[in-house]
This record gives structure tokens, C-alpha cells and sequence, in this order.
């Protein structure tokens, strides 16, 4: 596929294009046919060769023949939702007339700001959850074969809503994590990177939630979507917080990759330069992006979709802290352990992904 129908057409955005990149690395065979979020853009699939399908009726009449479906749900599980009853309605006609289906990297997401509320979302979540969602979610569970899970979290919620499934519930973190290797030596060796006594360079990702105690200039700012690199969608968040100290530094140095591959090696030339680079920021998968070129990291998130996949992992979430402060978080980290942990979920996404060579 090109970029261009990746990002605009498909995924809509970076982070899901980094999902499913992750996944298609495990799968035995490159998928016949794309879809994109069920839920917004269009009604646009992508077959492998590149062509584009433009009717629902063409997409329908293509995935009744498909051997196997593979739905990648992200962060359906929320009370603030942002799909309505009618496109929910839609992506059940569809999957309707799917054989075996599979569903990946369905995360919850509860909107909070301090861990005593992130402690308590499953009933939160269970109870803010719309009827049509909670709908859907029982069409899945009864529908699907495998429902993978971003973590703890929404496995318990998942109990919550359907008490007996059909479909098989594996915690498996998300593929573009899970699917993907790590850099040992670049994540180990940051503190002695940090003792040379250089300069730290920040990557960043999210506006909000940014803070500092003074003006950096060693900044820069990923976007995961075309809209944070408008400046009138700038300029409201810089008045909406700048009470907050927000960092307001980060329009300098912007940059949006349509492709998760030149992301990735753009990150691995800052990981293997001799100065120390962190990451910081509101988004799940820029960090994950870090993580995988070899630049640690601290998640600002205020929220359970990040909690989840923090705690199964082991990525360190600090909400208020400041770029100040980041690398010596990151210093003191024992990313050893999230090795580990990553080695773990990853084998369990694996053993997941094997269930596809049955169908």
C-alpha cells in the first residue's frame, strides 16, 4: 500500500496505522483486503495491491468471501463515545456475514485525573457505557473466535458485559507493542548516556498535558494526526493552557510521518546518537514508537486506556510531571523488567495470532 491511502484514507491517523503494521508483521499471510475504522472516515477499503473500494455493497459482497476477519477496535470501550448508533449498526451488517472472526487491540478508555479514579474505572466505565456500545460488544463477544485485549482492564470489563462468550479472551497488550522487538541495548544504556553530562533531547506527542519549568529548545514534537499541525488548533490550546505552563516550545521543531517504518528509523537515528533522548507525552503510541527504536520514556496520560497498558507492560506513568523531570524518571526505571514483560505478552499475542492458521 502506499502511504497516502494509509494515513488518510484507511487509518486516519499514525497510531493506528502503527497498530496495524504490528500486527500484519505476525500474520501468515498479507490480508486481502483493509478496512478502515468502522466507525468513521468512509466507506473506503484497501486491497493489497493497493486498489480502493468505494461501496459498502462491494466491501460486503468481498468480506463474505474472506476465510478469516480481522477487526482492530482500539479504545471502543468508552463513555465519551465517539461513534454513533447508526455507524455501529453498519459494522455489524458487515461482520454479520464474516466467517471466523478475530478481534485485536480492544482497549477501555475512562477519562481521569488522578489514580485514586484509574483504580476504580471497571465499574465506572461498565456503568458510563452507552447501550448501543454495550450492544456491539455483546455482537462481538458472541460473534468473534478471539478477542484480543489491550489489558486487565478491559478483560474485566468484558466479564462485566457478557458472562459466557463465545469468542476466547487473551490479554495480549497491543500489536504495535506486542508485534514488534524492542532495542535492549539502546533502553539499557541510557544512563550512561545521561552521565556524559550532555544535553537532553525531548521527543514529544499529545498537546496537552505538557509542562515545564523553563523554556526548551531541544524539542521535538510528533504529531499522530493532521490537526496538530494546524496553528489556529495551536493557538487554542496555547490560550486554553497557558495558565498551565504548558509547553508552548514544541511548534519549532513539527514533524507527521505518514509511514510507521520512516517514524521508526527517524527515532533509531536519535536512539543511537551519543546524547540522551526521552520521550514524553499524552500518546500511548508515540511512546510505544520510542520504546521500539530504543528511546525510553514516560507516559503523561490521564486516562485507563493508558493505565492499562502501563501496568501490563511496565512503562512508567507520571501525570504533572514536568520535561525536567523525565529524564531522571527514565534514569531510575527499571526497564529490564518491561524487557521482560514485553517478552511475556508477546508470546501470549503470538499463541493468539496462531489461531489463524485453523481457519
Amino acid at each position: 500500500m502506499t502511504s497516502k491511502p494509509t494515513l488518510d484514507t484507511v487509518f486516519g491517523n499514525t497510531g493506528n496505522a502503527v497498530i496495524y503494521a504490528g500486527l500484519e508483521s505476525l500474520l501468515p499471510c498479507k490480508p486481502s483486503l483493509v478496512l478502515p475504522s468502522l466507525f468513521g472516515f468512509s466507506n473506503i477499503a484497501c486491497r493489497s495491491d493497493g486498489s480502493l473500494l468505494k461501496s459498502l455493497s462491494s466491501i460486503l459482497q468481498e468480506i463474505s468471501t474472506c476465510d478469516a476477519t480481522i477487526l482492530i477496535l482500539q479504545d471502543l470501550a468508552r463513555q465519551d463515545a465517539y461513534v454513533t448508533p447508526a455507524q455501529l449498526g453498519a459494522a455489524k451488517s458487515l461482520l454479520s456475514c464474516s466467517r471466523n472472526l478475530f478481534v485485536f487491540s480492544l482497549g477501555s478508555n475512562c477519562l481521569a485525573f488522578n489514580r485514586n479514579d484509574l483504580a476504580a474505572t471497571v465499574d465506572m466505565i461498565f456503568s458510563a457505557l452507552p447501550d448501543f456500545i454495550l450492544d456491539f460488544l455483546r455482537f462481538i463477544l458472541d460473534k468473534a473466535l478471539l478477542v484480543s485485549v489491550r489489558g486487565q482492564l478491559t478483560a474485566d470489563l468484558l466479564a462485566l458485559v457478557r458472562q459466557n462468550p463465545t469468542a476466547r479472551i487473551s490479554i495480549d497488550g497491543c500489536p504495535s507493542l506486542s508485534g514488534r522487538c524492542l532495542d535492549h541495548k539502546a533502553l539499557l544504556g541510557y544512563p550512561s548516556r545521561m552521565i556524559c553530562g550532555s544535553r537532553p533531547l525531548f521527543v514529544t506527542g499529545g498537546l496537552f498535558g505538557l509542562r515545564q519549568r523553563r523554556t526548551l529548545l531541544r524539542v521535538f514534537h510528533v504529531a499522530q494526526e493532521k490537526c496538530e499541525l494546524n496553528p489556529f488548533f495551536n493557538h487554542i490550546i496555547s490560550q486554553e493552557f497557558k495558565r498551565e505552563s504548558v509547553l508552548l516550545s514544541i511548534a519549532r521543531r513539527k514533524k507527521l510521518f505518514l509511514e510507521p517504518a520512516r517514524w521508526s528509523e527517524w527515532l533509531a537515528g536519535l536512539a543511537h546518537s551519543s546524547k540522551p533522548v526521552n520521550y514524553c507525552g499524552t500518546r500511548v503510541h508515540g511512546l510505544i514508537q520510542a520504546l521500539v527504536s530504543g528511546i525510553p520514556g514516560v507516559l503523561l496520560s490521564g486516562d485507563s486506556r493508558a493505565l492499562e497498558m502501563a501496568s501490563l507492560y511496565g512503562i512508567p506513568l507520571m501525570l504533572g510531571a514536568c520535561l525536567e523531570d523525565v529524564p531522571d524518571i527514565v534514569a531510575n526505571h527499571d526497564f529490564s523488567g518491561l524487557l521482560d514483560r514485553h517478552a511475556l505478552v508477546s508470546a501470549r499475542l503470538r499463541e493468539s495470532i496462531s489461531l489463524l492458521s485453523a481457519c
